[in-house]
């Protein structure tokens, strides 16, 4: 992901202050980020571990995580040289993997944000064995930032091309559960995201909305090449671009969006300027101005959901709820419930998800950002008000000036919460459910972001 201007100018500073020097487009910033195991909690278990490893294909293995004899996670397993076993175990596996409700899929990435060396990471999850499966979205350097079912099939995508294909970046992955699929889109219809990042995907159970930041041309914006926001529809087959339809451009980022009340809410910015956008399949109505004069202190947005009456929708310091005709604001109420730390520093709710009858809303440092301390935070609403959950979280990820975030939140049926984000050098995978979080985040291996979860 290349970072918006508004971000150089901090990040040439710092850059400058080590001796290093900022190439254009190089996604250049940063330390080395490396997999650690600081983050086991007790992961009391009685689980059956599947220890066997079967080849599957030559982009994917399987590996599991054998308990100590406490029961306690305490390494993962990656065996890059699998030893392919009889055929029959190898169904059970895949059948495990591929059983209804029975799985996650979790992506992000190994290496630290705007580096040279930041590679894609997709894993799908057995629930009932936390047997892991590793997928390969792209085969160059990239993440995965998001993704959505449509109900059969996954779209998956993010930042990172498939080398020597001449497809343009970012990529699109779709995965039906067992194979990826052909997408069959039109490399020229989506030119002008070349060198940027698609960062929210959702489906409305048949098309796909798209939306991130374009790094290509975009004529109606600027006439040579630009960070500028963008977004488009899939169906599976094609793909077409409506950035060029947007009521608003700038240099930045729609993060996020979803879809409801039979119509697409897309938003974002960057850091203290925000955007909100209606598509309702035809044309964008913008609701950037309406939503700035309900907030008080109205940022970029950087979460949207929908739970079949109203709206919540999230970003830097700041949560409301809209009902298709007002805002309102709910920030002094969410203030009121976090944990000292987290409402005396700059947070952003990263992920807002609907269960059926309460939302979870997770956040801390923004998605992508980096170089800002942050604790992680979790808290639930519902018509009872707010109610804070931090003290599921790892204590680590909580103490003030922690690097760590909540990035995503996904609802399993079986299974309850499934949050995904950061804590120091490591993933962060959790479930949560009747008040006990089970720590799954050896499970993501060498992840140093769990930039998203999506639930089957």
């Amino acid at each position: 992901m290349k970072p918006p201007i508004q971000a150089l100018l901090v990040i040439s500073i710092i850059l400058l202050l080590v001796g290093s020097v900022v190439i254009f487009n190089s996604r250049s910033f940063s330390t080395t980020k490396e997999s650690t195991t600081d983050f086991v909690t007790e992961l009391e278990t009685s689980i059956e571990y599947v220890t066997t490893t079967v080849q599957n294909t030559a982009t994917s293995y399987f590996y599991s995580v054998p308990p100590s004899p406490s029961g306690t996670v305490t390494d993962t397993v990656y065996l890059t040289n699998p030893t392919p076993t009889a055929s029959t175990q190898s169904q059970v596996i895949q059948n495990e993997l591929n059983s209804p409700e029975s799985y996650i899929l979790v992506g992000g990435q190994n290496g630290t944000w705007f580096t040279d060396s930041q590679f894609p990471r997709l894993i799908q999850i057995s629930l009932s064995t936390h047997m892991v499966r590793k997928l390969t979205p792209v085969t160059s350097q990239g993440t995965v930032w998001s993704g959505d079912s449509n109900g059969s099939e996954w779209l998956i995508s993010g930042w990172g091309s498939d080398d020597g294909t001449g497809a343009p970046n970012p990529y699109m992955y779709l995965y039906n559960g067992t194979n990826a699929l052909s997408d069959n889109i039109e490399d020229a219809a989506e030119a002008e995201w070349n060198g940027g990042d698609v960062f929210g995907i959702s489906s409305n159970g048949s098309t796909w909305f798209l939306s991130g930041m374009g790094s290509g041309i975009l004529p109606s914006y600027y006439d040579s090449i630009s960070n500028h926001l963008s977004a488009g529809i899939f169906n599976g087959t094609v793909f077409t671009d409506l950035s060029a339809l947007l009521p608003e451009q700038m240099d930045g980022i729609l993060y996020a969006n979803a879809f409801g009340n039979n119509e697409w809410l897309v938003g974002g910015g960057y850091q203290g300027d925000g955007v909100l956008f209606s598509w309702n399949g035809s044309g964008f109505i913008d609701l950037t101005s309406s939503i700035a004069a309900s907030i008080s202190d109205f940022g970029s947005i950087q979460s949207i959901g929908w739970n079949g009456q109203y709206w919540l929708i999230g970003g830097m310091g700041f949560l409301a709820m809209y009902n298709g005709a007002m805002f309102t604001d709910l920030t002094s109420q969410l203030n009121a419930v976090l944990p000292p730390q987290v409402q005396s520093s700059q947070y952003y709710v990263n992920a807002v998800a609907w269960n059926g009858s309460s939302w979870l809303i997770g956040g801390g440092n923004a998605v992508a950002m980096n170089g800002f301390a942050s604790s992680a935070f979790l808290a639930s609403f519902d018509s009872s008000g707010f109610v804070n959950l931090s003290n599921a979280l790892p204590e680590n990820a909580t103490l003030p000036g922690s690097d760590a975030s909540v990035l995503s939140i996904a609802s399993s049926p079986n299974y309850g919460w499934i949050i995904g984000g950061y804590q120091g050098a490591g993933g962060l995978l959790l479930s949560y459910t009747s008040g006990s979080a089970v720590n799954l985040s050896t499970l993501t291996g060498d992840m140093t972001y769990v930039d998203w979860v999506g639930t089957s």
